[in-house]
Formats: C-alpha cells, structure tokens, sequence
C-alpha cells in the first residue's frame, strides 16, 4: 500500500541554472498482509481514535455521538506491517541557490501542500550543508 504525502510540479524556471520540469514527492510504501474489518465495535472504536487525534485543538471539535449503522459505510482496513520504505524527492539533486527558487515558488502558491512540500525541500537542503 502506499500512503503519498506532498507532492508538486517543479518548474524549471525556478532554476537560478536551467532544467527540465520534475515533480517532487513524499511517499511511504507499507508491505504486510492486509485484511478488511468489518466488526462494528472495531470501527466504531477506529472512529474515535481517529477523532480524539485530529479534533484535538479544534475551536469546536467533534465528538463522535452516530447512528451506528452509520459504521456500516465505512470500510475498515488493517495491516499487519512487515516492512515500511519511505521515497522522497525534494530537489536534493540541485544547488542550493536553485533549491531557494524551489522553496519561493512552491510557497508563494500559498495551498496547504505546497507550503508543506516548501519546507519540506528546505529542510532536506540544510540535511546537505
């Protein structure tokens, strides 16, 4: 299975020396036996493990109160892991000065994913230096 993290097109214009178009990434690959989980107790307690972690902080989390047959849509999946590779390309091939035109770019965007894939590539250059 893989699980892929931000991801975006790179211009070659943002070189400071020239280039072709690339597109940079976040990827993990997990390898294992996977089985779907279809108990509705399992799911429902998924549900507000998932809730607890990501509602936590937010001004008006939601508290998970459903109709149980609501669980019934969602297709639960569990993986006995055996092995986790992660992949990243974040232009670690290039210079610094084109890594900074990268990161500019990517965060002038301004969306979520660009800003994370930004900091991201600036991250991975300083691990260089």
């Amino acid at each position: 299975m893989t699980f892929q993290g931000p991801h975006g097109y790179i211009s070659p214009t943002w070189y400071v020396q020239g280039g072709v178009p690339t597109w940079n990434y976040t990827a993990v690959h997990v390898y294992g036996n996977a089985r779907i989980v279809d108990e509705l107790d399992a799911e429902e307690r998924h549900v507000k493990q998932l809730a607890a972690r990501y509602e936590r902080g937010s001004p008006r989390p939601w508290v998970p109160s459903f109709d149980p047959k609501q669980l019934q849509g969602i297709v639960g999946l569990e993986i006995r892991v055996s092995e986790i590779e992660g992949k990243f390309k974040l232009s670690q091939n290039r210079s610094a000065a084109d890594r900074a035109g990268v990161v500019a770019a990517l965060a002038a965007r301004g969306t979520e994913s660009d800003t994370t894939l930004a900091r991201l590539v600036e991250a991975a250059g300083r691990k260089q230096s």
